[in-house]
């Protein structure tokens, strides 16, 4: 299913052969649909033409001010900005990961710094990478292993300060030495540190020659610079169920039978013959094209060898059947549900929704384990170098900021409540024809908030309760209605009054 990764089940011991990786398979219907389920699942959790986050305050009060309120807005623009960044390959890595998740259960992000670009992202293959757990099934430490050229520890020492030893320097340029990369959490971290040391970190990412079991470099994050998807926990286990291990089974039998498949067409089209009804010499080759020359008489025709393909017709059937399996194994059946063309736009969009919400736990997860550290680890690297400036309501606050996810899966999720709100004032409606008063029970202000949060309105559109420098409150505006509608029935009251009195001195007149 995954061919790129052969090296991970060592279907072939020697790398000289990574060619012939694809030699086994026959069948492509495990490829494709590993593909299908990786493109779909980046598609629902960060489309890239969509604002696929937001992040939200824990303390929810914040959010009637209006600096937290742009805050939010310029966080989520300049976030997006940097996975849209072509060189951090944050799309290109994400969609590895989302595969190697799909086939193997588990997938790895790495997340370093770029003084250039923010972040630089980087998948890693399973058989580069092991990780252990602590007690509340979280990935405590991760383990790197990488193979560099004498050459590159070379530029290393001199770029970015590799102790190297010198026996190793001493070696040809192509020599290959293994490195190991450790990353593990700080003991003694410090949060209450003013600025990130090595002392301080909350992690350390230490590298080792793996051979001299030496450390050549220490570095320190203030975040965890890895996250670790898992599609389905079992416990002790490291690499979990997935929709390759359930589709396995029908991948290998699909190979199997495609080969014998190939063999019986091709004796379909060049069936054995024979050239004589006497017995031949030597043993009967019933191969495709072969022809058994026997002692018979020279005026024998030739004759062909033929089963009736009844078998190969049944074949066909019972292996569509196999790769529908495989197919649904990966989602792609509800990936790719066909629409009716006589559906209306609303048994459209609820049938849209029934097929997400389908997969919603799974991808739920995958968000969260990749989506959600991705966007937070960017978050905290550009407040770190100013281009955030944190408003001081938000910096004095005891809470956090959390992630907010508004792709169309969520949506999908959410839009059940719009739903429901909606058909509830169809339902006050109705209602309200007879007692009006029902409409008392309705927060109006409540009521656009909540839509606008399910429909992920940007805030920066949406006016603060209150004026706060340039931006006018939808409360004064209400208040300088009012006393224009006071101003205006005063006048009216006035008119009316005058109108009285020229009509009564009219009368007395």
């Amino acid at each position: 299913m995954y061919p790129g990764q052969q090296d991970f089940y060592r279907y072939f011991a020697s790398r000289a052969n990574e060619n012939r990786r694809r030699r086994p398979i026959f069948d492509p219907t495990g490829e494709y649909s590993l593909g299908t389920f990786a493109s779909s699942t980046i598609g629902l959790v960060a489309n890239q033409a969509t604002k696929f986050i937001s992040f939200q305050p824990t303390n929810v009060e914040l959010l009637e001010d209006r600096e937290v309120q742009l805050f939010m807005d310029e966080a989520q623009r300049k976030v997006l900005a940097v996975f849209n960044n072509p060189r951090t390959r944050f799309y290109t890595n994400l969609y590895t990961v989302a595969k190697l998740t799909g086939a193997f259960g588990t997938g790895m992000l790495m997340m370093d710094i770029d003084e250039d670009n923010v972040i630089r992202f980087r998948s890693e293959s399973p058989k580069n990478y092991n990780y252990t757990e602590d007690f509340t099934g979280s990935v405590d430490e991760v383990f790197f292993e990488r193979e560099y050229t004498v050459a590159m520890l070379k530029s290393k020492a001199e770029t970015d300060d590799w102790e190297i030893p010198g026996d190793i320097l001493s070696r040809n340029d192509d020599d290959k030495v293994r490195i190991v990369r450790h990353i593990l959490r700080n003991p003694d971290f410090d949060p209450n540190a003013e600025f990130a040391t090595v002392k301080t970190a909350k992690y350390h990412s230490n590298y080792y020659l793996k051979e001299e079991k030496t450390l050549i470099r220490q570095g320190f994050h203030n975040e965890r610079p890895v996250a670790v998807s898992h599609w389905d926990r079992i416990e002790n286990e490291k690499w979990p169920d997935s929709p390759g291990r359930v589709a396995l089974g029908n991948v290998k039998m699909m190979q199997a039978a495609d080969r014998a498949m190939i063999v019986a067409m091709e004796k379909e089209l060049k069936p054995t013959l024979f050239l004589s009804s006497e017995a031949k010499f030597g043993k009967l080759d019933t191969s495709a094209g072969a022809v058994n020359v026997g002692r018979g008489n020279p005026n024998d025709s030739v004759r062909e060898m033929r089963t009736n393909g009844a078998g190969v017709t049944n074949a066909f059937a019972w292996m569509e059947t196999k790769r529908q399996q495989i197919r649904t194994a990966f989602y792609v059946d509800v990936f790719q549900t066909a629409m009716d063309i006589n559906m209306t736009a609303t048994e459209a969009a609820i049938r849209n929704q029934e097929r997400l919400r389908s997969v919603a736990p799974k991808m739920a997860k995958f968000q969260a384990d990749i989506i959600g550290p991705a966007a937070e680890m960017v978050l905290i690297e550009l407040i770190r170098r100013g281009e955030l400036i944190v408003p001081r309501a938000l910096a004095e606050d005891p809470g956090e900021l959390r992630v907010s996810y508004m792709n169309p899966l969520a949506q999908a999720q959410r839009l059940e409540d719009a739903n429901n709100i909606l058909q509830y004032f169809q339902d006050l409606a109705a209602v309200g024809q007879v007692y009006p008063e029902v409409f008392d029970r309705v927060d109006p202000d409540s009521v656009a908030t909540e839509m606008a949060e399910i429909r992920g309105v940007p805030e920066r559109i949406m006016r603060p309760k209150q004026t706060s420098g340039e931006d006018v409150g939808y409360q004064d505006i209400r208040e300088q209605r009012a006393q224009a509608q006071q101003q205006q029935q005063a006048l009216q009251a006035t008119q009316q009054v005058a109108e009285v009195a020229g009509a009564v001195q009219d009368i007395q007149g």
